[in-house]
């Protein structure tokens, strides 16, 4: 028997979706491709139909993921919903058609997200962990993720004076950036950082945006920062000797 899925895009923990068409007024409709080897990566949590909810599957299933931080996004099977954590960035927008591309839906009560404007920045850092995604390969590259384990993300060696810096190419204004955290058990990893933006690419002469030593709470998985001006380079510095890991982040106009 051949079963008709849907894939629901439900807010939680910031989750800036992709713009997407309007397909009613509680819903905007996109696609998503289920084939690629991040959903296999990253498994669903299972989780089977209430009594009295089959009437109503999309909306039972949204609220199930919207009460649980680790879910994005859910898959309706005909028969359970499935809690996925893959991230899809904003923008992402599947335009062809096949048996692995599916309609997802997500909430209108968030507004339509801008532009990222990340996409084509390139990345530099002191240094890389052996073994993890570099950061010129994976800060800012990709539209869809799945981070289960700390080497799933990029990493600084644990020396002190630690830098990243996110080179936009030119100077251009920023609204907000989006910073998605290494994995919750490395969390420490994350914070006790300094955030830098201006048009030099040095700590030392850009002006400091952020000085961020709040730890992550459970439910935390990224942090959004308000920008609100014209740069050219964003600067991530550490300076404990602890390693500085992030798994993505996202510049938005």
């Amino acid at each position: 028997m051949m079963c008709v899925r849907y894939l629901i895009l439900a807010v939680s923990c910031g989750l800036l979706p992709p713009s997407v068409n309007t397909y009613s007024s509680l819903n905007y409709k996109f696609q998503v491709d289920t084939s690629l080897s991040v959903f296999t990566n990253c498994l669903p949590r299972v989780m089977q139909m209430g009594n009295g909810t089959q009437s109503s599957p999309i909306m039972y299933c949204i609220i199930l993921c919207s009460a649980d931080p680790s879910c994005n996004f859910v898959t309706y099977d005909g028969a359970s919903c499935l809690l996925h954590t893959v991230v899809l960035a904003s923008g992402y927008n599947v335009n062809t058609s096949g048996p692995s591309v599916y309609p997802a839906y997500r909430s209108s009560g968030q507004s339509i997200p801008p532009v990222n404007i990340a996409t084509t920045a390139t990345v530099t850092a002191t240094t890389d962990y052996p073994g993890f995604p570099t950061f010129a390969s994976a800060l800012v590259q990709g539209n869809i993720w799945c981070w289960q384990q700390v080497s799933d993300c990029s990493c600084t060696l644990n020396k002190a004076n630690q830098v990243v810096t996110i080179n936009l190419g030119s100077p251009q204004y920023m609204s907000q950036i989006l910073v998605y955290r290494t994995v919750s058990s490395y969390s420490s990893l994350s914070t006790s950082i300094s955030i830098y933006v201006g048009n030099t690419g040095s700590r030392l002469t850009d002006p400091l945006l952020y000085q961020e030593n709040r730890p992550y709470t459970s439910v935390e998985t990224t942090r959004v920062y308000t920008v609100g001006k014209t740069a050219q380079y964003i600067t991530f510095y550490r300076n404990d000797g602890s390693n500085l890991c992030l798994c993505r982040v996202l510049i938005y106009d």
